[in-house]
């Protein structure tokens, strides 16, 4: 447990250190402050991390949700891009046919492999709440809620260098829609030698348009494995 403890205090230390520097750099400084720092502790980490953390959640219903998201990319059951997309729709079709012993069923199968799956963990909690199991559909609602609080641990999501930080693309349409955005164009633009996709999103609310930033390193790099493999 030390090592999954000291990527816990590493990851606070570097997103702090990035914080406190944005808010205390002087008016003539012209370099903005950014989380690429958070990306050395990433490549650092290992498999046996995710299993540390996740172990860390299980015994004790806490963990960094930002930290396991990333430790996860270490794992042979990782893929950059959505393979799940069959299964995912045979849950919403039980959903839809009020067959929610089935679609839970699906969900566990997908949660087996990938833990740190936000929309699976969600549709958990609505389905348990559908079942008034309030126990969890608590419990899978602090996991769901923890996952998209991590977005924020690295940024805010509104410039490349405070870009939110994610490992699949499936997570940048999980965190609009928890927000009550609807996607209204996407780009994909490379500065600073990260790669960032650029979400214009719709506040269906408020009307409300914003420009949200994710970097998309991981599932860049990771497909780019793949592909030379």
């Amino acid at each position: 447990m030390k090592g999954c403890l000291k990527y816990l205090i590493l990851f606070v230390f570097v997103i702090t250190s990035s914080v406190l520097s944005q808010n205390t750099k002087e008016e003539s400084n012209n370099t903005q402050s950014s989380n690429y720092e958070v990306f050395k502790i990433i490549q650092k980490m290992t498999a046996d991390d995710y299993t540390k953390l996740l172990d860390l959640w299980t015994k004790t219903g806490n963990t960094n949700f930002f930290a396991l998201r990333m430790a996860y990319t270490k794992t042979t059951d990782y893929k950059p891009y959505s393979v799940k997309d069959d299964v995912m729709q045979q849950v919403l079709t039980n959903i839809q046919d009020q067959k929610y012993k089935e679609a839970l069923d699906l969900l566990d199968g997908i949660l087996k492999t990938d833990f740190v799956n936000i929309q699976a963990h969600g549709l958990e909690k609505y389905l348990y709440n559908k079942m008034a199991d309030t126990v969890k559909a608590n419990y899978e609602g602090k996991i769901y809620s923890g996952l998209l609080k991590s977005f924020y641990q690295a940024g805010d999501g509104l410039t490349p260098q405070s870009a939110f930080i994610v490992i699949a693309v499936d997570e940048e349409y999980d965190f609009i829609r928890s927000q009550g955005f609807v996607s209204q164009e996407q780009s994909l633009i490379s500065q600073d030698g990260h790669q960032f996709d650029i979400l214009k999103v719709k506040n269906n609310k408020t009307g409300e348009e914003y420009k949200l930033y994710f970097n998309v390193d991981i599932s860049m790099d990771a497909t780019k494995k793949m592909l030379t493999k």
